[in-house]
Order: C-alpha cells, then sequence, then structure tokens
C-alpha cells in the first residue's frame, strides 16, 4: 500500500485529507467567482446592461434556469471569438 494511502488508515489522516479537498475546493470556487465577476463586467459592456452578481444569483435561485447558459448564448450573438479554444472553454465550465 502507498504511503498517502497508509495515512488514510488513521483518524488524523483522514481529517487531513478532508482539510486539504476543502482547501482545493475553496481555491477553486474563488477562482470561479473572480472570473465570473470578470465575465459579467465584460457582458455588460457587450450587452449595455447593468447585471450583478448578487442579481445573477436571485435569477439563478428565482426561475431554477440555466442562467450562465443564457448569459453566455446572448455574449456569443455579440461576440465572435478567435480562439476556438474559448468557446470549447466555456462549453465545458457549463457542463
Amino acid at each position: 500500500m502507498s504511503k498517502s494511502l497508509d495515512m488514510l488508515r488513521s483518524e488524523e489522516g483522514q481529517l487531513n485529507a478532508v482539510f486539504a479537498c476543502f482547501g482545493s475546493a475553496a481555491q477553486h470556487a474563488q477562482f470561479f467567482e473572480a472570473a465570473l465577476g470578470e465575465f459579467l463586467l465584460a457582458y455588460n459592456k457587450v450587452c449595455n446592461t447593468s447585471l450583478t452578481l448578487s442579481k445573477l444569483e436571485e435569477i439563478e435561485q428565482t426561475n431554477n434556469r440555466k442562467t450562465m447558459g443564457n448569459l453566455l448564448a446572448q455574449m456569443r450573438k455579440r461576440v465572435n471569438f478567435d480562439d476556438n479554444k474559448i468557446d470549447v472553454a466555456m462549453d465545458s465550465a457549463l457542463q
């Protein structure tokens, strides 16, 4: 058995693994939140609107719809991305 798996035999090792996973998830959530803020800035500029993060959350909770998918579809109607990797990354993020 590998040394990493061996550490999971103890309660302390299991707690450490949980804390490490939580830290990683929190870091990714912070990156996502920052990217979402940047997206909203660009979206507001391109679509001439003033959608805020709190308004986006409110729409998501009340409509129970794929709000980000709708926003990306509206953005794609107005902006053509030269790099196909951007479209692929956005599709992947939505999934």
